[in-house]
């Protein structure tokens, strides 16, 4: 099955996904939950493409216990982290969308901070999904310390540029800030 995961017309896909659909199979049996963690890896590599919504990987996958599939998508995060993945903008809203996956690391917010969001925070669709969801984003990129200057100073850019009151309130809770210009000019007479 996993050898034809991309053939849309294979007999056995084609069995789970009418089985899923239909509510018929109430929890994913192994098989289709290592199935689905094979296809994560797949992606995260960049060997699979991302699925298009309500294919037949996409049900599989939704189906998953999410549990299960917790370890898996914590290993693609470490590998995001330590770059032997490389993110971009579609990987981080795949994963950011459908696992939390960022949210879910207890720890790494260092790493998550340098190698991720900085990496994918300049574009628009990441730092709305990442303003629209700031509170768990704050956390990490406050406890991430020196680890966060690269991103403040690409907040402060985006902050110069382009002020919306979402960014300036995300900005202000990782503690980065516009200082208003001095008036220190001597009055001349």
């Amino acid at each position: 099955m996993y050898a034809q995961r991309n053939t849309a017309t294979y007999y056995w896909l084609n069995c789970a996904s009418i089985l899923i659909e239909y509510n018929t199979i109430k929890a994913l049996p192994d098989n289709l939950t290592d199935f689905s963690k094979k296809v994560l890896v797949e992606i995260a590599s960049g060997v699979q493409p991302i699925p298009v919504p309500n294919s037949i990987l996409v049900r599989i996958i939704k189906k998953a216990s999410k549990s299960k599939l917790q370890p898996t998508i914590k290993i693609i995060c470490d590998e995001f982290c330590n770059k032997t993945k490389a993110i971009n903008p579609s990987l981080f809203v795949y994963f950011a969308e459908n696992f939390d996956f960022i949210n879910k690391m207890t720890s790494r917010s260092g790493d998550i901070t340098r190698n991720i969001l900085n990496d994918v925070f300049s574009n628009p669709t990441c730092s709305k999904l990442i303003l629209d969801n700031s509170s768990g984003y704050i956390k990490k990129i406050n406890e991430a310390g020196d680890d966060a200057e690269d991103l403040k100073a690409k907040i402060y850019q985006m902050l110069l540029n382009n002020p919306t009151d979402e960014l300036i309130d995300f900005a202000s809770a990782i503690g980065v800030r516009i200082e208003p210009e001095s008036d220190d000019e001597e009055v001349k007479e």
